[in-house]
């Protein structure tokens, strides 16, 4: 039952995003949505928060600490490029959507979302490889064992941890 309540816990800490969902998800226009603070000063507090949790669930170092916060800034960085690209393919559909836009234009306008998606992915992606790489085998096994409670850490499902 209390293993039960400390994940039920952690799920609820961690799904508004550890390290880097924060800011990758304000920087994309997901963190109003998911009823992230809009504030920038809540978004930290937040942010903050989850990475003490997140270090004392996975037991890190000062070092892994220093290292993951510097994975999450470069990631950070990255996103904050695509968000307003993101932002003008999304106004560009809401556009070509309200004015009648042909087929190929929205299938153009789809294909560039699509992109600029992949490219956030790929951030996301590469940015938990490095975390996870960075981790000792016993803290990869409690990593692994909360994948689920994990999902917005980065902004997407843990199940490629799995093993």
């Amino acid at each position: 039952m209390t293993q039960k309540l400390v994940r039920l816990a952690g799920a609820g800490l961690l799904a508004g995003g550890l390290l880097l969902a924060q800011g990758l998800g304000a920087g994309m226009g997901r963190g109003q949505r998911a009823g992230m603070a809009a504030d920038p000063a809540q978004r930290a507090a937040r942010q903050q928060k989850m990475q003490d949790f997140l270090a004392t669930a996975l037991n890190l170092t000062d070092d892994q600490k220093a290292q993951a916060q510097q994975i999450a800034a470069d990631a950070q960085a990255q996103m904050k490029v695509l968000a307003p690209q993101m932002r003008d393919v999304r106004l560009a559909v809401s556009n070509a959507i309200k004015s009648g836009a042909d087929d190929a234009t929205l299938s153009s306008l789809a294909a560039q979302e699509g992109d600029l998606a992949g490219k956030a992915a790929a951030i996301r992606i590469k940015a938990m490889a490095k975390f996870y790489a960075l981790l000792t085998p016993d803290q990869r096994d409690k990593a692994d064992k909360m994948r689920g409670q994990l999902q917005g850490m980065f902004g997407g499902p843990m199940g490629r941890f799995a093993r």
